[in-house]
């Protein structure tokens, strides 16, 4: 190892180390295993000292009056995160980093369907998100809005992960990402795996796949792109993109991407249903137009009943359009949320089955609900002749559940409860583009399903093509 590494870690665990500097620290330790080894032995050794003389004073002298100084907070802070980060490594082997509450580098706003961890905790929070100096956000889909201290903004396309290394500086490990340097905003640095991108008043994308060359694209004013082995940076101006071929070498390639919009993609309600809002002395679904969107409920078996806050039935199946006119562009994003209740009569998981469908051309093509057969839990079937997918246990009874499908990638997931979403807790694919024209809600012979009511909602796709 260098003699940089050594003092680096011990500059940490001296208290003698900047805000900068422990980012840095915290980067190493999360990608470099050889300094990780290292950080450990120094760890153990700091951890051995203290035990053996902590707390002893040497008793043939008078112990000395302390004398108080003034000292800067922040090598306190840093050497008490230096001790916590040794202490997760003794009990889990290898950690994720645990993170600064620091100062705020960032606020993060997300679409109706994104999913999003920070630093492995999934975040369900309608308020938005803080983000402080070394927190590790993995944007599992949708899109994020990040309001930096440094006055820039940035729009990010999920899939995607990113760091916070400073208030003007993130790495974005994978992801696409458009970013708008403000008016007196201090110049932004990206680091992605294979370049660093600095701006120099500018607005600039950054696209970074595993599966393709990192991407630079500029829009507006200039920006320089340094490479590990090329010994110069280049300037790439507004109107060019450049792509990585290898560690020395750059591309010239046009400009494709999008320009940042100002808003995060929109999601609109196209149709609801709220059956809480009736009389108690009910009423059929037959030709009720939904509480908001068009068309009308089309009855086929028995007619469920709307009564006492909620809807019931059995052995029934009521259709209602789709408005296809909304979802037919092949890259929207579709939400359907379904909150299940308890039925005065039956029971939600029996024998049979019972949950909403989407249909096209009077073939249905994906369900959710209850699925056919005795297991008690949630189920997803795309209908391609492949098995249901069922939910873990935990996941069973009359609850609200949100379906995700994303029509570029053709991914369908159920999200337990609303918006915002929480984690996936079952995954399926349709063929990609697959649109609807009817949803039908149903129950077989057997089967109950009583609702209180469901929202569908459609944005835009924000997959990277």
């Amino acid at each position: 190892m260098k003699r940089e590494d050594h003092e680096m870690i011990q500059s940490a665990f001296d208290g003698h180390i900047s805000k900068q500097q422990f980012a840095a620290l915290q980067q190493r330790l999360r990608s470099d295993a050889e300094f990780l080894a290292l950080y450990r032995e120094y760890a153990l050794m700091h951890h051995s000292l203290r035990e053996e003389f902590e707390g002893r004073a040497v008793i043939t002298k008078k112990t000395p009056k302390l004398i108080v100084k003034k000292t800067p907070k922040w090598p306190i802070i840093a050497l008490a995160a230096a001790v916590a980060i040794f202490a997760v490594i003794l009990m889990n082997g290898n950690p994720e980093i645990v993170t600064l509450s620091g100062p705020v580098y960032a606020m993060g706003k997300f679409s109706d369907d994104a999913q999003w961890t920070t630093d492995g905790k999934t975040v369900t929070s309608l308020s938005g998100l803080e983000i402080h100096q070394g927190a590790r956000v993995h944007l599992h889909h949708g899109q994020a809005q990040l309001s930096m201290a440094s006055a820039a903004v940035a729009m990010i396309d999920g899939p995607a992960e990113f760091i916070y290394l400073s208030d003007h500086e993130m790495e974005l490990r994978s992801g696409s990402a458009c970013f708008r340097m403000s008016e007196g905003a201090k110049p932004l640095t990206v680091r992605t795996p294979t370049m660093v991108v600095t701006d120099l008043g500018t607005e600039f994308g950054v696209i970074c796949m595993p599966s393709r060359p990192t991407e630079i694209q500029v829009f507006e004013g200039k920006v320089q792109v340094s490479l590990p082995d090329l010994a110069s940076a280049s300037i790439v101006n507004a109107g060019h993109g450049v792509r990585a071929i290898d560690a020395k070498s750059l591309e010239a390639i046009p400009v494709t991407m999008t320009r940042m919009k100002s808003q995060l993609a929109n999601f609109t309600t196209i149709t609801a249903e709220d059956f809480s809002k009736t009389t108690s002395a009910g009423g059929s679904m037959e030709q009720r137009s939904p509480v908001r969107g068009s068309g009308a409920w089309r009855v086929e078996n028995d007619s469920p009943l709307i009564k006492d806050n909620h809807l019931e039935g059995d052995n029934f199946q009521a259709f209602l359009p789709f408005p296809e006119m909304q979802f037919n562009s092949g890259d929207r994003v579709l939400l359907a949320t379904m909150e299940v209740s308890n039925p005065q009569l039956g029971s939600f998981h029996s024998a049979g089955w019972a949950g909403m469908s989407f249909y096209h051309k009077k073939q249905e093509l994906l369900f959710f609900g209850d699925g056919y057969g005795d297991d008690p839990r949630w189920a997803l079937d795309v209908k391609q002749q492949l098995p249901l997918v069922f939910s873990p246990k935990n996941i069973t009874g009359p609850r609200t559940v949100t379906l995700r499908y994303d029509q570029r990638s053709g991914e369908v997931s159920l999200h337990d409860g609303g918006i915002p979403l929480s984690a996936a807790f079952c995954k399926a694919t349709l063929p990609v583009g697959t649109t609807f024209d009817e949803i039908r809600l149903s129950a077989s012979e057997g089967g109950t399903l009583s609702l209180k009511g469901f929202t569908l909602r459609i944005g835009e796709s924000t997959n990277v093509p």
